[in-house]
């Protein structure tokens, strides 16, 4: 199988540690579970010039290389891999964080993995990347499972792929299911959980 996984809060905690940027730095001290929103100028309540400057911090590769990774993420993808899967790590990061990115998954033990950089959120048009891909190729890469935690790019894959796109459960998707529960998405909390997901698409 060809698998689509989400770097940032699906195999990586980035939002754990964005919100310490936000209380250290900004003085917004929000909890995990009062991220209700995938806009995080919104959770933080930041004004666009301490917005800017707080997403600058937070792409920084000595940020970037401290945050923790999501239990289990390692021990799953690992065993797709001994399985004979082929892992695409995709994120919405600007290009010039692939570096860290990649070192990162190294760090981790996300060894054989692919780093896809996607223009998930229209703020890589003028990136300097050329590999950067639009989401609205990612069909023609055919995956067999995307694995996302945003809402609307989840939604967005969803009607591309019926039920074959996993959401995990995170507070700024927790509507998603409930205002409108025919969407063709598959869920899931934990990565025991996706593991499970994806053994149900490989029968």
């Amino acid at each position: 199988m060809k698998i689509y996984v989400d770097l940032d809060d699906v195999i990586a905690d980035t939002v754990s540690s964005f919100l310490v940027i936000g209380r250290e730095r900004f003085g917004q001290n929000v909890q995990y579970q009062e991220v209700d929103s995938f806009d995080l100028s919104t959770t933080l309540r930041l004004e666009p010039a301490a917005y800017e400057q707080f997403m600058k911090i937070a792409h920084e590769p000595a940020t970037l290389l401290r945050i923790e990774p999501i239990a289990g993420a390692k021990e799953v993808i690992a065993r797709c891999q001994e399985r004979g899967d082929e892992i695409v790590v995709a994120t919405g990061r600007p290009s010039y964080c692939a570096e860290a990115s990649s070192q990162w998954l190294f760090d981790h033990g996300f060894i054989g993995t692919k780093l896809l950089f996607v223009d998930k959120y229209a703020h890589s048009r003028d990136d300097s990347l050329s590999t950067v891909v639009p989401l609205e190729l990612i069909p023609e890469m055919e995956f067999d499972i995307a694995i996302e935690d945003s809402p609307d790019v989840a939604k967005y894959l969803a009607g591309l792929m019926p039920r074959r796109v996993v959401l995990v459960s995170r507070p700024w998707n927790r509507y998603v299911f409930t205002s409108n529960p025919q969407l063709p998405l598959l869920a899931a909390d934990t990565w025991e959980e996706i593991s499970a997901r994806i053994e149900e698409l490989r029968r």
